[in-house]
């Protein structure tokens, strides 16, 4: 069993396209995406970054290398696979029929084989992209990366300092938590950190909000769900704020009810309030475009839930 915080780490999906060249050792290496936004926030020396471009360009040649061969393989297994199945259209004998089945079903396996070779190279590439910092660098952008994730589904309620102190130290905790859980491979961490990450937002939603970031939280959200049902309509912002007024007493009145009782609750109000703005919100060419596009009214996901 391996531990979360050697797991923690996954390669990035970024480059290191400015690596410095063997002309130009001493030029520094130019990051993308949220790894330079990580060497920026650990404020790596040059040495550490330029290991790090080092590692991170042989890890993307070996990627490169493996997704060429993988596609090439994959082409081939497809073409037989579409010819034995041809055949099996054709052919009586079932002893043959059965030959063929059980080729496709080993070329199918052949296929999961390099996918699972695939996740093996990044469980090791994650393990050496660790080595490339202290652990103190690692935990702090754990910190860091949890406490701008959970700040952010947030942003717009006005948070005080208070709250905000009290959401970076619960997100410092869910790391903590993370890193000490004991798991097998990378999609059982992922599993499991989506696990403590959920309880993270509900312990933010039940004990760090005011009842006013409550509401306003569950407003937001319930205007998400009704505007996705327009989302191919442009509404102005004059007819997202009247939306938004519909949501309000609503979501407030939901608030009353039982967890079980929300559920069920939310979807029927979802909907109703996507009704009533149809009638009431939108203009006669969104109504007419609306009715052309069926997803344009479909029912409030079954997903919601407080916090």
């Amino acid at each position: 069993m391996r531990s979360l915080a050697a797991l923690v780490v996954t390669v990035l999906g970024v480059s290191a396209a400015g690596a410095a060249p063997q002309a130009e050792p001493k030029k520094t290496p130019e990051f993308k995406g949220e790894m330079k936004q990580m060497i920026a926030f650990l404020k790596c020396d040059e040495a550490q970054q330029r290991l790090v471009a080092e590692v991170l360009e042989r890890h993307a040649g070996a990627r490169e290398a493996l997704d060429a061969s993988h596609a090439q393989q994959r082409k081939q297994i497809e073409a037989e696979k579409q010819e034995a199945r041809r055949q099996l259209q054709q052919i009586e004998d079932k002893d043959k029929a059965k030959a063929l089945r059980d080729r496709i079903s080993q070329l199918d396996a052949a296929v999961r084989k390099m996918a699972q070779r695939r996740r093996d190279m990044e469980a090791v590439h994650a393990a050496e992209f660790a080595t490339l910092f202290t652990p103190a660098q690692l935990f702090s952008w754990q910190k860091h990366k949890m406490a701008v994730s959970a700040l952010g589904r947030y942003r717009s309620l006005g948070l005080d300092k208070e709250q905000t102190a009290q959401i970076e130290a619960l997100a410092e905790q869910a790391v903590m938590e993370i890193n000490k859980t004991e798991v097998k491979d990378e999609s059982e961490r992922r599993r499991a950190a989506a696990k403590i990450e959920e309880k993270l937002h509900k312990t933010i939603y039940d004990e760090v909000l005011t009842e006013e970031n409550r509401l306003s939280a569950d407003t937001e959200r319930m205007c998400r769900e009704v505007l996705g049902g327009f989302r191919k309509l442009k509404l102005t912002q004059d007819q997202r704020r009247r939306v938004r007024d519909l949501c309000r007493p609503r979501a407030e009145a939901l608030r009353k009810l039982s967890a079980d009782q929300t559920r069920q609750a939310w979807l029927e109000t979802v909907d109703e309030i996507r009704k009533a703005a149809r009638e009431s919100v939108l203009d006669d060419e969104q109504k007419a475009k609306l009715k052309t596009d069926a997803k344009g009214d479909k029912p409030a996901r079954a997903s919601q839930r407080r916090g």
